[in-house]
C-alpha cells in the first residue's frame, strides 16, 4: 500500500511538471503571436506585462515565476529603450511580484522603489499606493515591522485622499496587527478604533468582525476587562450575523481563556459550546484538539480525572482526524503529563516519546522542550538518573537555545527599529526639503526684494535726518562766529556748548549708527544664511524670524526719527477721539503680557492696578499717541528691570486730571539726570544705551505728545530702586484739535 502511494505521488508530481512546462511553452508561443499582430511598441509593452501577471499567481511553479520575471524584464528593456514611462512603472511593480513570489526580498524592493518613482512622475498616485503597499507586505514577511508600518501609513494616506474605504480600512487592519506583534498595545488600539469606523462606514461586517476581535485581544493585554468582554460580544454578533460558526466558535474559545480565566464556571461553559460549533460544522479542524485538551486540563484541575481522561483522549482523536502534526504533538504532549501526574508513567512515557519524534521531524522546538523535560521526570521517578539525565540536558541544551533565539530575536528587532527610526528621520528630512523646495524661489525672491526696497527706504531716510542734523550744526557753528565776535564775555559759555552739542553729536551718531547698522547686518548676515540650501528647514524659520524682528527694530528707529522730526518742525497734530479707557489700559497689559514672553523677561510680573479706575471711562484724546506714551513707558519699564515688577495704572485727580503712572523695579535713575533724560538722544547713561539699546528720543516724543495733549510728565526715581513715571492728561468729554 505504501509503496502504491509513494508511486501514485511520484507521477502526480511528473504530471504537473509537464502542465506545468506545456503552459509555460503555450503561454511562450501565445506571446509571441500576440505581439507579431500588435502595431505600436508601447502597446507591445502592456502586452508583456499582462503575460507575466498571468504567470504571477499563488499556487505555480517556480519556472512559472521565473518565466514572468522573463517577460516581465522583457517589457521593461522596451519600455526603457522607447521611454514609455507608465510601461516602466507597471512592469517595476510586476518584477517585483515576480522576485517576492522567489522571495528575493532584496530585489523585489529595489524594484517596487523605483516602480513609486515613476508613478511619481506620471502622478498616478493609486499606482504610488499599491506600491507601497507591496513593500509593506514584503517588509512584513522579513520582520521588519516598523519599516511595513511606515510603508502601509504611506499606502493609507494616499487611499484616504483618494477616498478608496475598501483598501483604506484593509490598510488599518494590517497596522493594528503589526503593532499587536510589536507589543505596541496602545498604538494598536488607536489603529484599531479608526478602522472599526472606516468598516462600519462601508457596511463590511467581515472585517468589523475581525477588528472587534482585535480589540477585545488588546484590551485584554492592557488589562481592561469590561471593554475586552464588550468588544468580544460585538464580535459574536457579526459572526452570527454573518452566519459564520467556525469564527464564531473561535471568538467563543478566545473568550473564554483570556477574560474569564478567574471564572472556572463560565470559562468551561464557553469552551464547551466552542467545542460543540466545531463539531456540528468542522469536527476536524486542528483548534478542536487544541479546545479539548483546556477542557480536560481544566477538569483535572477540578480533580475530576476520569472525565479529564476523557477529553485528553477526544484531543488526541481529534488531532489524529486533522492530519496537523503540530496538533497531534501537542495532544500527545497534554495527555503525557495528564498521565505522568496521575501515576500512570507507562502511558505518559509512552505519549511524550510521541511528542517527541513528531516535535523533533517538524522542528517544533516548544514542544520537544516540554517533551524532553516531561520524559526526564519519568525516568527521575522511576530511579533511571541516567536516562534522566540525558532527557534533562537535552531539555536544557534546547531551552537554552530557544531563550538564545529569543535574545536574538529581540536584539535584532530592536536593531531594525533603531535602523528605522534613523531612516525615518532620513525620510522626513528629503521629504520636507523636497515639499518646500518648489515654494523656496518665489518666497527668497519676495524677502529679498522687499529686504532691499526696505534697505534702500531706510538709506534715504538716514541720509535726510544726517543732512539735517548737518544743516543744524552748521547754523550753530556760524551763529557762535557771530556770538564770538559781539559777546566776547560769554566765549566760555558759548565753548561749552559746541562742546557739548559735538559730543551728543557724536553720541547720537555713533548712537543710531550702532542701532541701525545692528539690525542691518543682521538682515544682509541672515539672507545669506537663509540662501544656503543645506541648511534644516527649522533653522531657515529661525532665521527668517530674526530678519523680521530686526526689520521691525527698523522701523521703530525710523518712526522715532520721524516723530521727533515733526515735532521739532511743529507738524505734530492731536486729533482727538472718543475712547474707552479701561479697554486701552486692558489692551496695553494683554500686549505686554506677551512681550514680556517673547522677550524672555520671565521674571518680571506686569500688574495693572485697576483700583481707581472710573466707572465712566470714556474720554477724548488722541488715541495713537496716548498709546504711544504708555508703550514708550511700559518699554523702558521692561527694558530696564531684569526682576520684580512692572505696575501700571491711572487715577482721576481732585483738579479733573487724569494721571497715568508706570512703576518698575529696575536700575533706577540717579536724581541729578532726572531731567536730563527727557532731552533728545540723551539716557542715564551714554554706555547704556550699548546693553539695553535704543536712541534716546522715547522720553522726549513722550513728553513733548504730553504737552500737546495738555499734560505734563514727571519721574521719580533712585539709582538702584526702580523708577515711576507719571503723566497726566486733562478729562475731556469734547473734542479739542491742536496742530503745533
Amino acid at each position: 500500500m505504501n509503496r502504491l502511494i509513494f508511486i501514485l505521488a511520484i507521477n502526480t508530481l511528473f504530471y504537473t511538471v509537464q502542465v506545468s512546462a506545456a503552459t509555460v511553452t503555450s503561454l511562450t508561443d501565445s506571446l509571441e503571436n500576440v505581439l507579431k499582430n500588435t502595431a505600436t511598441d508601447t502597446a507591445k509593452v502592456m502586452v508583456y506585462n499582462r503575460f507575466a501577471r498571468s504567470l504571477l499567481t499563488d499556487n505555480r511553479q517556480a519556472q512559472d515565476y521565473n518565466q514572468g520575471l522573463q517577460f516581465a524584464q522583457q517589457g521593461l528593456a522596451l519600455a526603457q529603450q522607447i521611454r514609455f514611462t507608465k510601461g516602466e512603472a507597471e512592469l517595476h511593480r510586476t518584477i517585483g511580484n515576480a522576485y517576492n513570489f522567489l522571495m528575493e526580498n532584496e530585489k523585489a524592493i529595489s524594484h517596487y522603489e523605483q516602480a513609486i518613482e515613476f508613478c511619481d512622475r506620471l502622478g498616478d498616485i493609486d499606482c504610488k499606493a499599491l506600491n507601497y503597499y507591496n513593500l509593506g507586505l514584503i517588509y512584513r514577511n522579513m520582520t521588519r515591522y516598523y519599516y511595513a508600518i511606515h510603508n502601509f501609513q504611506m499606502a493609507l494616506a494616499i487611499w484616504i485622499q483618494m477616498e478608496n474605504m475598501e483598501r483604506t480600512t484593509l490598510v488599518y487592519t494590517a497596522i493594528v496587527r503589526l503593532h499587536m506583534v510589536i507589543g505596541e498595545n496602545e498604538l494598536a488600539k488607536k489603529w484599531a478604533l479608526e478602522a472599526v469606523e472606516m468598516a462600519i462606514e462601508t457596511e463590511n461586517k467581515v472585517l468589523m468582525a475581525q477588528l472587534y476581535e482585535h480589540l477585545a485581544s488588546i484590551n485584554v493585554r492592557l488589562g481592561i476587562i469590561s471593554e475586552a468582554e464588550e468588544y468580544f460580544q460585538k464580535a459574536l454578533q457579526m459572526h452570527e450575523e454573518l452566519g459564520e460558526q467556525r469564527s464564531y466558535a473561535i471568538t467563543l474559545h478566545n473568550m473564554a481563556n483570556s477574560i474569564y480565566v478567574e471564572n472556572p464556571e463560565k470559562r468551561l461553559s464557553l469552551t464547551k459550546q466552542s467545542a460543540a460549533i466545531f463539531e456540528s460544522v468542522l469536527p476536524a479542524h486542528p483548534l478542536l484538539s487544541s479546545i479539548y485538551s483546556n477542557i480536560a486540563q481544566f477538569l483535572y484541575n477540578q480533580n475530576q480525572t476520569d472525565s479529564a481522561r476523557f477529553y485528553f483522549e477526544r484531543s488526541l482523536e481529534k488531532a489524529y482526524l486533522s492530519g496537523n502534526p503540530q496538533s497531534i504533538a501537542q495532544a500527545y504532549l497534554y495527555s503525557g503529563y495528564f498521565f505522568k501526574n496521575t501515576g500512570d508513567l507507562n502511558r505518559a512515557e509512552r505519549h511524550l516519546n510521541q511528542a517527541n519524534e513528531i516535535a523533533t521531524r517538524r522542528n517544533l522546538t516548544q514542544i520537544r522542550s516540554s517533551a524532553l523535560q516531561g520524559l526526564g521526570n519519568i525516568n527521575q521517578q522511576r530511579g533511571n538518573f541516567e536516562a534522566s539525565l540525558i532527557y534533562l540536558l537535552s531539555y536544557q541544551n534546547l531551552h537554552d537555545s530557544i531563550v538564545r533565539e529569543d535574545n536574538i530575536r529581540n536584539i535584532r528587532m530592536l536593531s531594525v527599529q533603531h535602523e528605522f527610526e534613523r531612516d525615518q528621520i532620513a525620510m522626513r528630512e528629503e521629504a520636507r526639503m523636497e515639499i518646500e523646495k518648489k515654494q523656496q524661489t518665489l518666497r527668497y525672491q519676495q524677502i529679498v526684494i522687499a529686504l532691499v526696497l526696505f534697505a534702500l527706504l531706510l538709506t534715504a531716510v538716514l541720509m535726510i535726518v544726517i543732512v539735517r542734523i548737518n544743516r543744524e550744526l552748521n547754523k550753530f557753528k556760524n551763529n557762535l562766529e557771530e556770538m564770538v565776535e559781539t559777546k566776547t564775555r560769554e566765549l566760555t559759555v558759548s565753548k561749552e556748548k559746541a562742546e557739548e552739542a559735538n559730543r551728543l553729536k557724536s553720541a547720537f551718531l555713533a548712537n543710531i549708527s550702532h542701532e541701525i547698522r545692528t539690525p542691518l547686518n543682521a538682515i544682509v548676515g541672515f539672507l545669506q544664511f537663509i540662501n544656503d540650501v543645506k541648511i534644516s528647514s527649522a533653522r531657515r524659520e529661525e532665521y527668517i524670524d530674526i530678519v523680521n524682528n530686526c526689520s521691525r527694530q527698523l522701523v521703530n528707529i525710523i518712526d522715532e526719527i520721524v516723530d521727533i522730526s515733526k515735532i521739532e518742525a511743529k507738524q505734530m497734530s492731536i486729533n482727538p477721539v472718543q475712547v474707552q479707557l479701561n479697554e486701552i489700559m486692558k489692551e496695553m497689559q494683554t500686549l505686554y503680557e506677551v512681550h514680556i514672553q517673547t522677550n524672555n523677561k520671565k521674571q518680571i510680573e506686569l500688574i495693572l492696578d485697576d483700583g481707581c479706575f472710573l466707572e465712566n471711562d470714556s474720554i477724548y484724546v488722541d488715541s495713537q499717541r496716548f498709546k504711544q506714551v504708555i508703550n514708550n513707558l511700559l518699554n523702558n519699564a521692561i527694558k530696564f528691570t531684569e526682576k520684580g515688577y512692572v505696575r501700571f495704572g491711572y487715577m482721576l485727580t481732585d483738579n479733573n486730571l487724569l494721571e497715568f503712572f508706570v512703576e518698575d523695579t529696575g536700575i533706577g535713575i540717579p536724581e541729578d539726570q532726572h531731567e536730563i533724560i527727557f532731552e533728545q538722544f540723551r539716557q542715564v547713561d551714554l554706555g547704556n544705551n550699548r546693553f539695553y539699546g535704543g536712541i534716546g528720543l522715547g522720553l522726549t516724543i513722550s513728553r513733548s505728545l504730553t504737552q500737546l495733549m495738555g499734560g505734563e510728565i514727571t519721574v521719580k526715581s533712585t539709582k538702584g530702586a526702580g523708577s515711576v513715571f507719571s503723566f497726566t492728561i486733562p478729562y475731556k468729554n469734547e473734542v479739542v484739535s491742536q496742530i503745533i
